[in-house]
Parts: C-alpha cells; structure tokens; sequence
C-alpha cells in the first residue's frame, strides 16, 4: 500500500503543526515508547528511577484529563457481558492522568513558554494548575535530594563489613539466649526443688506445721529439743528421761517471736499475748534434711498408681495421707534390702531422719538385680525431648502424686560396672 501511495512511512508517522511556511516534525517512530510506558507505571521489562516520575499530582486536576470514565466504567460494569477490553482502555486511561501533569510540569519548568503550554486549553485561567507547577520544582528537588543520598549510601556500603557486623551481632544474640535459658533453668530447677517448702501452700487455718517440728539436734534433752527455750522466760519444765515428750506453757510478749510465728499464732483469738502452746519435740533429726518436713513416722508406704505399685518413703509435710510430692523417695521393694540367704521374711531396712538420701538408701541395697523394676528408665521414645532425657540423667524423674527416682546417673556410678551374677557377663547388675 505504501508503495503505491506517494507518501512515505515517516510521513505517516509524523504529527507536528506548521508554523509560518516551516513545517516542524516530530517523528513518532523516534519517541522512546518503552521509557514512556514505564514513566507511566507500566512493566516493559526496563525500570527507570526517575524522581520526576514519583511527584503527587493532585486528584482534582487528575480528574479534569479524561473526566468521562468512572461514568462509562461504572455502566460497562454494569452490564451482563462487559467489554473487558474497552474496560482495561479506561482504567489505562485513569493510570496516564498523573504523568500527564507531571510531563506537562516537567515542560514547564524547562521551557515555561512552549507553544504547547500555551495551545492547551487546561492549563489557562486555573489557580490549581498554576500553584501545582509553580510547586512541582520544589517537591522534584526534595526528591532527588533523597534518591541522591541513597545513591550514596549505596556506593560507600560494603558488603564485608556489614555481614561481619551481622555474624557478629547474631553471635551476641545466641551468647545472650544460651545464658538467658541457663538461668531460666537453674530457676525452673530451684522453684522445683523448694516448691514443698514454698509457705503459700499451707493455710491460716489449718494446723500449725510448728506443733510437730522437729530440731536437728542429737541431744535429747527437753530444753535443748524444744525450738523457743531460749526465748520463753519464766518457763518451768521437769525433765523425766531421754527423749520424753514434754508439754511447756509460757505466756510471753510476742514481740520474742519471729514474724511468721506471730502469723500462725495470732489466729488462736489471743489479743495481748501467745497463750497456752504445746510444742513436742522430736529428737535425732539429720542437720542435711530440713527436720520440720519430715514425718513422724519413716516408714515406707504403698502407692497405686496408674496400675503400678510404688513404695514410697514420705518426705513431704504433714499435710495429708494422700498427698505426695515430688520431694518423696521412690525406693524398691523390700526384697532388695534384705540378704536372700540369712533373711527369711523380707522387710524394709529402719528408715531415719539421717539415712534418708539416694547415698544411704544405695548403701542398704542388697539385692541390686531388683532395682529394675522401679528406677528402670522409660522407653526411649516415651522421653519427649532431649532436655527430659538429660534431667532424668542428671536430676532423676518425678512421678506425678508418687514422688521421685534417683538419677540415673547416680545409679550407673553405683552399680554400672558390677557385673551380672547370672548371666556372667559386663552388662550391668541392675538390669
């Protein structure tokens, strides 16, 4: 077609205007459309950062370019088959509003009497369009001056030194968790190990745990057994033997008595002063285990639990016969304390204030084939992390409302090199 026509492709191409007898062309062929498209916002496959292209313009002068078309969107939407290609024209009409004033800004303040300014019809007699180019050079400025300190920032950076700051800030926080989580687990370990003598666990109205205390001291004299002898003036009390209990009365200031003694006695209904107390004592009480949460009686007791049977040795306060804590001893049946070959009815060995510790119960042991039963460790796969696995090496396990079985670590230090009597052979005796 072209070949037959007298005109050729650039001047098809062309679009201009004649000033005077001198036509000026401007080639469309020769525009960047590319760089045009992607000022627009448009992914073309090339990225210009160009400040000038980022400027507000405001949505009053968006709206006289093109003012037609939220009405023909909203009735193409409206229909039941919309055109979707007129639809994407329209909206790409609404994303070439802002270039068009930023271009046209950009002319202006290059060439603020070009006749292209002066032919277009928008931009003559509007207060808004002359305050809109009168402050798009200053915003221009204020964004370039950004752009060119993050050029700056990005040709001092060195990549080496910043991921040498990061190893090493990295390093700091993992020194900083692993000794958070080591004082975390001293912490967890402590709470755990004094929760039976934490005082929220007593009520004001249950019974003194001062009635029944008993005094490390391997004196069975009254006024050295009796906890306040020192502190009660004008008392009088006969001694009769050894170890006899003894009833002492003394009415006494209780500005002598510690603060906690005060508490448990003021709910008596006594106002002035400490009535009529009994304090009994309980003598040869080991100095290495706290006398006072030690039972009367240290005899072993029998506990059913989820269909097995522990014996227990009851080291927790008198609170109640069913209550256990962690505190409490697991120990093997009586079996293992006696000598199979003089002994002829089995019995647990005399428990005491003095042996009640894994080194003394270790020591009674007679029979250590039969510890397995009750300190044998749990399946592998029944451990559900390697922190459990570990506190049960080193701390041992507690048994939820039984009590608690020795280290294992304890026991493979006892017992892990005595050899197997009836298999002859290393593996060890407890198992």
């Amino acid at each position: 077609m072209s070949q037959l026509s007298w005109w050729t492709w650039d001047e098809v191409d062309a679009v201009g205007h004649w000033e005077g007898n001198t036509r000026r062309e401007t080639y469309a062929a020769k525009i960047p459309k590319s760089a045009v498209c992607a000022l627009a916002g448009f992914y073309v496959g090339e990225q210009y950062n160009v400040p000038w292209a980022t400027t507000h313009a405001p949505t009053e002068l968006q709206m006289q370019i093109f003012p037609f078309v939220e009405d023909a969107l909203a009735n193409l939407r409206q229909t039941p088959n919309p055109n979707y290609g007129t639809i994407n024209f329209l909206e790409l009409l609404q994303l070439l509003r802002p270039y068009f004033w930023r271009a046209i800004a950009a002319i202006h303040q290059s060439f603020p009497d070009s006749a292209l300014l002066k032919r277009l019809k928008i931009l003559q007699g509007s207060s808004s369009t002359k305050a809109f180019l009168q402050q798009w050079p200053k915003e221009r400025q204020a964004l370039e001056a950004t752009a060119q300190s993050d050029l700056a920032i990005s040709g001092l950076f060195s990549e080496a030194a910043t991921q040498s700051a990061f190893v090493s800030l990295t390093n700091s926080q993992r020194q900083l968790e692993s000794t958070i989580n080591a004082v975390l687990s001293h912490c967890n370990q402590l709470l755990r190990r004094t929760e039976p003598l934490s005082p929220s666990k007593y009520h004001r109205g249950a019974p003194s745990r001062f009635s029944f205390m008993a005094v490390p001291n391997t004196s069975c004299n009254l006024s050295q057994c009796t906890s306040f002898s020192t502190d009660l003036p004008h008392q009088t009390a006969s001694h009769e033997g050894p170890c006899t209990p003894r009833a002492t009365s003394a009415t006494v200031d209780s500005r002598n008595f510690p603060p906690e003694l005060v508490d448990e006695y003021a709910t008596s209904g006594t106002h002035t002063g400490l009535a009529q107390q009994t304090v009994t004592e309980v003598c040869r009480a080991s100095e290495d285990t706290p006398a006072r949460h030690l039972q009367p009686s240290m005899s072993p007791t029998t506990i059913v639990h989820d269909g097995c049977s522990f014996h227990v040795l009851p080291l927790s306060p008198a609170m109640s016969l069913d209550f256990h804590s962690g505190r409490d001893l697991t120990i093997p049946s009586a079996e293992a304390f006696c000598d199979p070959i003089t002994a002829s009815a089995p019995q647990f060995a005399q428990f005491m204030a003095r042996n009640c510790s894994w080194s003394s119960i270790f020591e009674m042991v007679k029979q250590p084939h039969l510890l397995w039963a009750c300190w044998h460790p749990l399946n592998l796969g029944e451990y559900h992390s390697v922190k459990q696995l570990w506190v049960a090496w080193h701390e041992g396990t507690i048994i939820g409302g039984v009590g608690q079985t020795p280290p294992l670590q304890l026991i493979e230090q006892e017992w892990g090199g005595t050899k197997n009597h009836s298999t002859h052979s290393d593996l060890a005796a407890t198992q």
